[in-house]
């Protein structure tokens, strides 16, 4: 707002500066008038094209600085809140141009009227000559002088209209100005009537359950592993499951260190995003020793949710809580995972453990899930369930899926 705000000023600073210059040029014709009787009428003819000339120039100009003044008024206007537009500086701003819009008009027209006399005395002083050579043309000087007398009748209800105008225009100053002020105090009724409003939604609010497991709806994430798939075809695998009803794609990335497999890497998930468009949600799981230095990487390279083991991290809470600002800031989702090799009965109180404390939280489970044994992950609480070679390898992918998003649905569905 404030850049329109200041290319509308420059605008008016602009046009302001052009009908000075052509006021100055108005002002040339009177001086530049020949004082004595020795005028022809080729002379005045010249002279008062180029009047005509200056004169529709300036009002044309007159007119865009009234557009502009109107426009700045506007954007003053529009605003929601009252306090950019009522701040005296902006107020000011205001009525400085449009001060400098009625000056130039009340100069515009003094020396328009200035000006159109001069140029018809000359006209008639042009033709007294001419008549002194030919007497033929006295009527036409009569006419010119009753030409004049009607035109001051014209000039002075002009004026008159020109102060009306300019009563009309201080009126709709006012009247936005008042509409500025009645703005900012709607939107201040509107926002205390929102709290209020919110107060008493709160007194209405049912408590919350504390013994339920889940005291928001989950929903089941099946995430097939497609370390498990065949790497040479990568993208038309995904595809493939994708198609099959997969909500994440998930991807193990190992460094050879943190575990002893060595995996792909970022440039892998930048292919596939590239081949799979920017929709599929990519689960990208980093076994690896320093997971901060590939916040980065797989930000750009596109994942949409950055997995790294506690274990990995020097540092303790303090550099697990840093490292995971880094990853929300990089625009990726976060997940927090414990090191391969721990038991599945520890895995599985852990699981009932966090889902207890935690009802709204996803939580993943990775390792060994199948279609046969989701029963035992759903029933500890997991919702996310990787599987590898429980999908991929399955004779019907889709049922696979399926088969274990409806255990987990089952099991969110009872709570």
């Amino acid at each position: 707002m404030s850049e329109t705000w200041e290319a509308l000023r420059k605008k008016a600073r602009s046009t302001e500066n052009s009908i000075d210059v052509k006021l100055v040029s108005l002002n040339k014709l009177t001086a530049s008038s020949h004082g004595g009787f020795d005028i022809d009428e080729k002379t005045v003819s010249s002279r008062q094209t180029s009047f005509r000339t200056v004169t529709t120039e300036i009002e044309g100009l007159i007119e865009q600085l009234t557009n502009i003044n109107d426009d700045m008024n506007d954007v003053a206007g529009a605003q929601s809140s009252a306090s950019w537009a009522s701040n005296p500086a902006i107020q000011h701003t205001l009525r400085r141009h449009r001060e400098i819009l009625r000056d130039y008009g009340s100069e515009y027209r003094r020396a328009r009227d200035n000006v159109d006399q001069v140029l018809q005395r000359e006209l008639l002083l042009s033709s007294s000559n001419e008549s002194s050579r030919n007497p033929a043309v006295n009527n036409r000087a009569r006419g010119y002088d009753m030409y004049l007398k009607e035109n001051d009748h014209i000039n002075a209800c002009d004026r008159l209209l020109d102060e009306q105008i300019e009563m009309a225009m201080s009126t709709k100053e006012n009247v936005a100005r008042q509409g500025i002020n009645l703005r900012g105090i709607s939107n201040r009724l509107h926002y205390i009537a929102s709290k209020e409003e919110k107060k008493e939604m709160e007194k209405f609010q049912p408590p919350k359950n504390q013994n339920s497991h889940f005291q928001m709806p989950l929903r089941a994430y099946v995430c097939p592993s497609i370390l498990n798939a065949d790497l040479a075809s990568l993208a038309s695998e995904c595809k493939k499951l994708l198609a099959a009803g997969a909500d994440w794609l998930h991807l193990d990335v190992m460094d050879g260190h943190f575990v002893p497999n060595l995996t792909f890497g970022h440039p892998v998930v930048e292919s596939l995003r590239k081949s799979l468009g920017s929709e599929p949600f990519f689960d990208v799981h980093l076994m690896v020793s320093n997971p901060g230095q590939w916040v980065e990487p797989m930000a750009k390279a596109g994942a949409t949710q950055f997995t790294f083991h506690y274990e990995a991290i020097d540092g303790g809470d303090v550099a697990v809580g840093e490292l995971i600002e880094k990853i929300r800031k990089s625009g990726m989702k976060v997940g927090l995972s414990v090191k391969p090799g721990t038991s599945v009965e520890h895995i599985l109180k852990l699981v009932r453990t966090i889902r207890s404390a935690h009802p709204e939280l996803t939580i993943q489970v990775d390792g060994g899930v199948t279609p046969e044994n989701i029963d035992i992950s759903a029933k500890a609480g997991a919702n996310a369930i990787v599987s590898g070679t429980g999908i991929i390898k399955a004779p019907d992918q889709s049922v696979a899926i399926s088969t274990i998003k409806n255990a987990v649905e089952a099991v969110i569905g009872k709570h």
